[in-house]
């Protein structure tokens, strides 16, 4: 019955959550789904969207970051939660002048190579759209789950409202 009030379907709550890609998929899943410019596509990082009696709880996924100025959170709209931010490979560090000299004899010289790939690494990106109170935000990082605590829009507690019985 909400439906209703809408003269369309109202959007949904988290951008696109079924066209993401699965770390399980096929490979003719993955070759459909790859892009040519990956910057052009960010990373989806997962998203748990919960409805409390008077908020919202988001989590979000974002392994890697660490400080909360390496996350971005921003409104788009009055119900466009925009969420972004650039996770890095941790880097192991470059082999020193010394070591390199040392290991010229050697024909296989270097630093640390990636054998396996499997994080998202790089840019990300997620929309979340619901009715709130946008100034009562509160977003929080702790150990790698960002943490998003959103008061509805217009809620008032009616625990202890009464309504008076008027006779026919």
């Amino acid at each position: 019955m909400a439906y209703a009030y809408y003269y369309d379907l109202p959007p949904p709550l988290v951008d696109n959550p079924h066209e993401r890609h699965h770390q399980h998929q096929n490979l003719v899943q993955y070759l459909g789904h790859r892009h040519t410019r990956p910057e052009d596509h960010p990373n989806q990082p997962d998203v748990d969207f919960r409805d409390a009696i008077k908020e919202y709880l988001i989590e979000v996924e974002v392994p890697g970051i660490k400080k909360p100025d390496e996350v971005t959170v921003s409104w788009t709209g009055h119900r466009s939660l925009l969420l972004t931010g650039n996770t890095k490979r941790p880097d192991y560090g470059a082999p020193s002048n010394a070591e390199v000299e040392e290991d010229k004899e050697k024909p296989a010289s270097g630093g640390v190579h990636l054998l396996v790939g499997e994080r998202r690494i790089g840019r990300w990106r997620r929309y979340i759209n619901f009715p709130t109170d946008v100034e009562n935000v509160n977003v929080t990082l702790e150990a790698g789950v960002l943490k998003v605590r959103a008061p509805k829009k217009g809620f008032k507690d009616i625990s202890d409202a009464k309504v008076d019985v008027q006779h026919a």
